[in-house]
């Protein structure tokens, strides 16, 4: 009977499992897994912020083009506005200036055609050189100005003289005042940039009735 129980001993003790040892993973096995794994979440870390990067720049290249393009539009139109356009001259009604122009603007070939000249003289009533008026002169390319006649600019008594630089397509106009008044219609003189055979104006003014006092 002893010898029986004996026997189921052992066989219960060699039916009942135990885990080997060979069969937990190495030390190097887990070295290993864990190395491979922080290489991973490095290298996904990287991906992520490169891509962080790159949109954070196309933010910034859009960003620049959009004030590129402000830059752009506030320059043109301050072109826009530098674009000088043909001014428009004082309504004419005839019989009210004290000065009319004798006949047209005569054209002549200056002695250089690097400028475009208006020239001439201003006459009284008597047909006699005055210098009681002054000539306003304004246009394309011309800002607003007055020239002197006479004496006091070096010309002979009623002549006037005025020379714009650069030979360019331009129209200008040309009227007499006194103090703050017109005595004369504004007359138009028109250049052309390759006119050099007719890059000066002569224009000859003429009292016709008495200035207001």
């Amino acid at each position: 009977m002893q010898d029986t129980d004996e026997t189921r001993h052992d066989e219960q003790t060699e039916q009942t499992p135990y885990a080997s040892p060979t069969n937990r993973p190495s030390r190097a096995y887990m070295i290993g897994l864990t190395t491979a794994i922080l290489l991973f979440l490095a290298t996904l870390t990287t991906v992520v912020i490169t891509i962080l990067i790159a949109r954070a720049r196309q933010t910034e290249r859009e960003d620049e083009f959009d004030l590129t393009m402000t830059a752009v539009y506030a320059t043109m139109r301050e072109l826009e506005r530098a674009v000088v356009e043909v001014p428009t001259a004082p309504e004419i009604t005839p019989g009210v200036y004290a000065f009319e122009v004798q006949g047209s603007p005569a054209y002549s070939a200056a002695e250089v055609c690097d400028g475009q000249t208006l020239t001439g003289r201003i006459l009284d009533a008597d047909g006699s050189p005055t210098d009681a008026v002054t000539v306003r002169v304004w246009g394309d390319f011309t800002p607003d100005r007055v020239v002197d006649t006479g004496p006091v600019v070096g010309l002979e008594p009623g002549e006037w003289r005025l020379t714009l630089a650069g030979m360019v397509n331009r129209r200008v106009w040309v009227q007499l005042t006194v103090g703050e008044q017109y005595v004369s219609a504004p007359v138009a003189a028109v250049f052309s940039e390759e006119g050099c055979d007719a890059n000066t104006a002569s224009i000859t003014f003429r009292q016709v009735t008495p200035t207001e006092e």
